[in-house]
């Protein structure tokens, strides 16, 4: 995917952060390159691809980071196309001036920024798939901007300065609650906002651009099935657009297979199988790469790969992704620069499960059978039964080995959040407090990776 350090004045080592994303697994292949400003620097590792290199024109640098998707094509071709067809979009070629048209116009995971000697701008995707972080020092200067934490962190001297209560978040519920880090001084920007830095006064000013608002009414279950395919197989075209070799990560289950089948017909797809060693999950996944066509392939991964996943996966997420990035044995398998893009089904999980919602409504709506029925007409309703520590919605359990004071304030945080996303989303605010942004989602983490 790429990332960009963006280090603002004297406080900062560039040096450090340039060598904190070049010594990442898996990342060794990524050009980076470095501009230099009158008020310092950045540092871009670019995503690899056709279209994704930075673009300069008219004293402003345009630089992506992740991979964004022209719903509908139009953005052309060549090494700079996304960078070119941004300029021809918006007025006067500023991002700044046209951040609505962007945006209505690109999906996907993604970050955008405009670098010149008088603003940096930022914008960042819809969901907040790819992250993007603000750093200041503890006198509140402005230090840095970045897409990795660890990176940002040792740039800016905040490697060791580490926030107790996002840690003890991040043990006890597997997230860390939107927009802290595990570095006091670090937050995560707002998704789908315009951020610009004025320079040289260093002023910081942001706007949302858009909000996921729930309607007052949803529709019958019928008609968002209905919508939900049809987005899916229109997200499925606009993945694969001008790509020539597709994969799409196939465990079997249901996520996996729902992408798969929103390939578009006709397209070049291989179905890659994750196998330590075969069962009847990879039986199962060779049995449907073969009835959707699709060629099948094994990516192997030997029995030292688990144990030493942690350690590399946090060199390169960072603990704020909780180190989960099983896409590591594609670069182990010499298979990292084999397709043009691979598609996972991790993230379906929000939308074709119950990962999030809360028990009391899944076991509402959870089929029951006749029995069930029959048990329920003679007993009346029964207590709902608690959700253990290693679902998504039990870790509060966890909560209890966490010291009172940090406890109380992980509680504090959560409380204050679900109030946000209430303003947004009245009554389903439970959910979206997980997935909304998307980098605070359990599975982004394997997506990213």
């Amino acid at each position: 995917m790429g990332d960009i350090l963006i280090l603002f004045g004297e406080r900062t080592d560039p040096e450090r952060g340039r060598a904190s994303l070049r010594e990442r697994p898996g990342m060794s292949g990524h050009t980076v390159r470095d501009f230099a400003f009158s008020w310092g620097r950045a540092i871009l590792q670019e995503t690899k691809g056709q279209g994704f290199a930075p673009s300069e024109a008219d004293g402003r640098t345009l630089a992506c980071v992740g991979r964004p998707v022209a719903r509908g094509g139009g953005c052309g071709s060549g090494p700079a196309a996304l960078g070119e067809w941004v300029r021809r979009s918006c007025p006067g070629g500023s991002l700044a001036d046209g951040a609505e048209v962007v945006t209505a116009a690109l999906s996907g995971m993604y970050a955008l920024f405009e670098l010149s000697e008088n603003a940096v701008v930022v914008l960042t995707d819809h969901m907040g798939f790819r992250p993007v972080y603000i750093a200041r020092g503890r006198d509140g200067a402005l230090l840095g901007v970045g897409t990795h934490v660890e990176s940002l962190a040792a740039a800016t001297g905040m490697a060791g300065d580490v926030d107790p209560v996002s840690v003890g978040e991040l043990f006890a519920h597997n997230y860390i609650t939107f927009p802290y880090t595990t570095r006091r001084g670090i937050r995560e920007l707002d998704p789908c906002s315009l951020t610009t830095v004025r320079i040289p006064e260093m002023g910081l000013g942001s706007r949302v651009l858009w909000e996921p608002t729930e309607p007052e009414r949803f529709p019958d279950a019928d008609v968002m099935a209905e919508r939900l395919r049809s987005a899916l197989m229109e997200a499925g075209k606009d993945l694969v657009r001008d790509c020539e070799r597709v994969g799409v990560l196939l465990s079997g289950g249901i996520d996996s297979r729902a992408v798969l089948a929103a390939m578009p017909a006709g397209t070049d797809v291989s179905a890659l199988t994750y196998v330590t060693r075969e069962n009847r999950e990879t039986r199962v996944a060779a049995e449907v790469a073969a009835g959707a066509g699709a060629a099948g392939i094994s990516v192997r991964r030997d029995e030292d790969y688990f144990p030493t996943l942690v350690g590399r996966g946090l060199l390169l997420l960072g603990m704020e992704l909780r180190a989960n990035c099983h896409g590591l044995c594609l670069a182990d398998n010499g298979m990292a620069d084999s397709f043009d893009v691979v598609i996972g089904g991790q993230l379906s999980d929000t939308l074709l499960k119950d990962h999030f919602m809360p028990l009391e409504k899944r076991q509402v709506l959870r089929p029951i059978g006749v029995r069930g029925r029959l048990r329920r007409l003679v007993k009346g309703p029964q207590p709902v039964k608690r959700a253990g520590a290693g679902h998504t919605t039990g870790r509060e359990a966890i909560e209890s080995e966490l010291a009172p004071e940090i406890r109380a304030a992980v509680r504090a945080r959560k409380e204050q959040r679900l109030e946000e996303v209430r303003r947004v989303r009245p009554t389903t605010a439970d959910e979206w407090q997980r997935f909304w942004p998307c980098s605070r989602q359990d599975d982004s983490a394997h997506t990213l990776g």
